[in-house]
């Protein structure tokens, strides 16, 4: 018989903790594909910063036909051999992302894949200024068509102020940028310069971090490039906010921030300390570690689980008239039983139950071989009859006695003693015969005549007390276990054990 349980709980209200909710979606646009495009519109000249010396960029600059300069943080690198005698190759230690301006028109900020385009007459012209002033003023090492050193004494490039649309730290607008930002980016280590400001991050950090914070977070994955934004105002940094209190370079012009008519990041998440399941069905979210997390309406689990009769009979009935209780009981019996990895408003368990079995060391019970015993004795004693009668030629005696049906188990004791009183009146016959003896035999007979059975003695019920009525009973050290036929009868087997006084007493299935 299937033994099942269905629970259904009701987790609506459950809370999802520190996680990260989708509020808008987008693309960044991947510039460093186009970028050779974009370099051959120019007429004059391109300027070029680099953080690292890439060879595709390299190629793509020693193709070109206009003016090149071109800083980068090595000039003895080998890849630069195609520059040579083609441009002029300063070293200058730079980092964050890279720099092109085409002639006076715009300039490409690039990190990795992405970009921004800068077009901003004021601002293409500020950032020369600022090329300008490192390529002449801050280089040691040139590559022309050798490596060689230079004199940083020849041009006198005057420091540039910073216009609002191009600060470097020089002046200390960087440093303002940084502690007036609504917003900003965040990696690396904490900075409690960060607190008061929206913070937009590309790793996920500590949520330690988030939960003190009274400023909104945002998990922005496909975020290309530091930023900060004033007032609206979106500028590309090329530093990290957070380490900006201790940055060595602090008070230079190698760290900058550039305005951008529109900065793309991607995707956006937002961070949440908590929010009910309710609130969160079917919604994008993902967990403190990135991974994408869903909200179902509902969601069904199956599960197994081992128990004693009664108490899934106790269950049963739970399962339609208290399922909050049916839920406890089962949580303190088997705590892991109702656990599951799916989020979900509403949870139904679909619960396979294994009635417990009796012990493999459980005996039956002594009672068991009183009854075992009866059909023995009579069959027996009714053995006895016939073949004793069949020596004394009493072949009618012999017959009715064979025809009597010994059961092969007695179901109880007035049963039992249905067959002593039969059998008892044969024997009687037995031993007052003489009738059926032929008078020729009689002299021979004479001496078997004295040949007697013994009659079977009836029991009392207080001798042999009727077996358990529902299954079969075992003893299992000072215990009872009980057997039943029908999981509807514990009502009644309960009854019986209290009457015959079986205390400590489990019951169980076949």
């Amino acid at each position: 018989m299937n033994h099942s349980l269905t629970l259904k709980i009701d987790n609506s209200a459950v809370e999802e903790r520190d996680f990260f909710e989708l509020v808008s979606s987008g693309s960044v646009p991947e510039i460093a594909s186009n970028l050779s495009s974009i370099l051959s519109k120019a007429k004059n000249s391109v300027c070029a910063v680099l953080s690292d010396i890439s060879a595709t960029y390299v190629n793509m600059l020693a193709g070109m036909k206009y003016s090149r300069y071109i800083l980068v943080p090595d000039v003895n690198n080998k890849a630069l051999a195609p520059l040579k005698g083609k441009a002029i190759v300063r070293e200058m230690k730079w980092s964050g992302f890279d720099i092109f301006i085409i002639d006076d028109d715009c300039a490409v900020v690039v990190s990795g894949k992405n970009g921004s385009i800068i077009k901003d007459r004021g601002s293409v012209a500020n950032l020369m200024a600022h090329f300008r002033r490192w390529f002449w003023n801050e280089a040691d090492f040139e590559l022309i068509n050798e490596v060689s050193g230079v004199d940083n004494g020849v041009f006198d490039v005057p420091q540039v102020e910073s216009d609002g649309k191009v600060v470097t730290d020089c002046d200390g607008s960087v440093s303002v940028l940084t502690q007036r930002c609504d917003a900003s980016s965040f990696e690396g280590k904490y900075h409690q310069i960060l607190d008061d400001k929206v913070l937009y991050f590309r790793k996920i950090p500590d949520v330690s971090i988030l939960k003190v914070r009274g400023k909104d977070s945002f998990y922005v994955p496909d975020l290309w490039i530091s930023f900060c934004e004033v007032d609206g105002d979106s500028y590309v940094l090329n530093y990290n906010p957070a380490s900006y209190p201790t940055m060595p370079e602090k008070g230079s012009s190698k760290l900058i921030g550039i305005h951008v008519d529109k900065l793309e990041y991607g995707t956006k998440y937002k961070y949440c300390q908590k929010e009910a399941y309710s609130k969160l069905i079917e919604k994008a979210l993902k967990d403190s570690n990135g991974k994408d997390i869903t909200v179902l309406p509902s969601v069904t689990e199956n599960v197994s689980m081992t128990m004693p009769l009664k108490d899934y009979l106790f269950f049963k009935e739970l399962e339609s008239k208290n399922p909050e209780m049916l839920e406890d009981r089962i949580r303190s019996k088997n705590p892991n039983l109702l656990v599951t990895n799916k989020r979900a408003c509403s949870l139904e368990f679909q619960i396979n139950v294994e009635i417990q079995k009796h012990s493999p060391k459980a005996v039956k019970d002594s009672i068991y071989q009183e009854y075992d015993n009866m059909p023995r004795n009579l069959s027996q004693k009714k053995s006895e009859i016939v073949k004793l009668a069949n020596e004394e030629k009493m072949e009618k005696l012999s017959s009715k006695v064979n025809q009597i049906q010994i059961p092969g188990t007695i179901a109880d004791v007035a049963e039992y003693n249905r067959f002593v009183t039969e059998l008892n009146k044969y024997i009687d016959e037995f031993n007052s015969r003489g009738g059926e003896i032929d008078e020729s035999l009689a002299e021979v007979s004479s001496s078997k005549k004295t040949a007697k059975v013994k009659t079977i003695v009836k029991l009392k019920e207080s001798e042999a007390k009727p077996l358990p009525r529902y299954g079969t009973l075992y003893r299992n050290g000072g215990a009872y276990e009980y057997v039943l036929i029908d999981e509807n009868k514990v009502s009644e087997a309960e009854k019986e054990a209290e009457v015959r006084g079986w205390k400590t007493i489990s019951y169980h299935l076949e």
